[in-house]
């Protein structure tokens, strides 16, 4: 089943797998610490290779609503932007689904990584409404530092544009 990539857990299996997982590591943060990680794992494949086709995490985290539904069908997500090295993502739950805050650190481990992949460093997230905290929804705010190379892929891009246009 774990090779196969329509295969989806219970809620069940996945709130046994974290027991075991925290119980194996004593590591309470396990699943921040796993999604940090899942951008470069062999298991996200495709999913990795997508992302790394995006010249800054802004167009990444554009992209969010229609990647994540690989990772998780519990969620919707939508992403505004309204600065260059920031984005806020807003979750909410689909009806009948309960989450739980295990679930919300992976997401938020999962965001990390993605600016990481693209940047070299972990972004700052601010996280000022959870579900698992009275909130309607899981909001994310992240900012990153653009990297010196995705500068130099922009102005590549400009210059190929004004090259082309004379």
């Amino acid at each position: 089943q774990l090779n196969d990539g329509g295969h989806w857990f219970t809620q069940n299996q996945v709130d046994r797998f974290q027991e075991i997982l925290v119980e194996k590591t004593k590591n309470p943060n396990i699943s921040m610490e796993v999604g940090r990680y899942s951008t470069f794992s062999k298991a996200s494949g495709a999913m990795t290779n997508f992302l790394t086709g995006f010249i800054t995490p802004s167009a990444a985290y554009r992209f969010m609503g229609k990647m994540y539904a690989q990772v998780s069908r519990s969620c919707i997500i939508e992403t505004t932007s309204s600065k260059p090295n920031q984005a806020e993502i807003k979750v909410t739950l689909k009806p009948d689904v309960e989450e739980k805050p295990y679930q919300c650190a992976n997401r938020l481990g999962t965001f990390e990584s993605i600016a990481k992949i693209l940047t070299g460093k972990l972004p700052k997230i601010d996280h000022p409404v959870c579900l698992h905290k009275a909130g309607d929804c899981c909001q994310y705010i992240i900012t990153w530092e653009a990297s010196q190379s995705s500068v130099l892929k922009k102005i590549s891009i400009f210059n190929t544009i004004f090259a082309f246009l004379i």
